[in-house]
């Protein structure tokens, strides 16, 4: 067993209570460590409640400081906040737009630094990105990914209407969202464009990114968007990985390994067992983090995406996800906010 999944793990999520009685009731409350609350708009709101299906968190430390949060939703695109109902009381009075029909990834930024503990601070209202003006309005859930790079930020993302290719595009202005350069991602050879599902992404030195995604031939693929025509790819043999599975990379300076990660294995049609977190090495699953799992479990949940984050500069590092009561229901937005990477690992 790796570090991650023996007793440490129970600072990250259990109570002294836990520990000592290991009651249901104390089992079900460690959880609001990282519960939806963990991102707040400036109102007090949360940014993510029970009315919409919020997923996919993926943070991304900037260099004054401050955190971005991008992620999929179906909620309102012209005011990006969440709808309410009078049973939901994670969210406020103020946080009032209606539902959408159509997905889109949103953006916000905490509105001060971070520094890696504790609460993050309050976040802006968030805004969907624009491509000339227009929402993305994708039918389904979107697969996608991003990095910072050169203090801009770049996303990979599954397009659904154009047979799975795989577009790139930079994020412009990131007070409107607007976005430049939308361009499908090159497979090996002059002529071939990168097909699949985006299911995670591996961290390069330098800022460097490789996007894991699952090919239209089934095989977990590591591409480099920054190779002008690559040959040959990394792949991930884990059988443990299905096709809904979201995979989070744990760099080498956290898990002294540079084939570390962990993922989910849910399933779109797994509505038993599945939609745990397990721990991976290279092509084999080492174990899971059973508290973390239990506690998941009894509060109902099933994660449908895991993302991680790091700043080598700040040597800051943490973990976000989104679950829900399965995978087709609304999903949520949580964070776990009291341990970096290396001491879930």
């Amino acid at each position: 067993m790796r570090r991650y999944f023996s007793a440490t793990i129970l600072g990250v999520l259990m109570t002294s209570t836990f520990m000592v009685n290991c009651s249901k009731k104390s089992r079900g409350e460690s959880l609001t460590r990282f519960h939806k609350v963990a991102f707040l708009l400036t109102d007090g709101t949360s940014i993510s409640n029970d009315d919409t299906d919020d997923y996919n968190p993926v943070l991304l430390p900037l260099s004054d400081g401050r955190v971005a949060l991008l992620f999929g939703s179906d909620r309102d695109p012209p005011t990006g906040k969440a709808s309410t109902s009078s049973s939901n009381t994670n969210a406020g009075a103020t946080n009032t737009a209606s539902k959408s029909t159509k997905h889109n990834i949103f953006l916000t930024i905490t509105e001060q630094p971070y520094f890696g503990f504790g609460p993050y601070p309050t976040f802006s209202t968030p805004v969907a990105l624009t491509n000339s003006g227009s929402h993305l309005d994708k039918s389904a859930r979107i697969a996608f990914t991003a990095r910072l790079r050169e203090g801009n930020i770049d996303v990979a993302m599954t397009d659904i209407n154009s047979d799975k290719k795989i577009r790139l595009f930079s994020i412009s202005d990131m007070t409107t969202g607007a976005i430049t350069n939308p361009n499908f991602m090159m497979g090996p050879g002059s002529t071939d464009f990168r097909q699949g599902k985006i299911i995670g992404r591996t961290f390069k030195q330098g800022g460097g990114l490789e996007i894991i995604y699952r090919n239209i031939s089934g095989n977990v693929v590591l591409a480099d968007p920054d190779a002008s025509l690559p040959t040959t790819d990394g792949n991930i043999s884990n059988t443990s990985i299905t096709s809904d599975s979201s995979v989070a990379h744990i760099p080498e300076m956290f898990s002294f390994s540079q084939n570390s990660y962990f993922f989910t294995n849910w399933s779109e049609s797994d509505q038993g067992e599945g939609g745990l977190i397990y721990g991976g090495e290279g092509d084999q699953i080492i174990g899971e983090p059973f508290s973390l799992n239990d506690a998941i479990t009894f509060r109902g949940l099933k994660v449908s995406n895991i993302s991680t984050y790091y700043s080598e500069e700040l040597f800051m590092s943490g973990m976000a996800f989104s679950a829900g009561q399965s995978f087709s229901t609304n999903q949520s937005l949580y964070a776990i906010n009291t341990h970096d990477l290396f001491g879930l690992w």
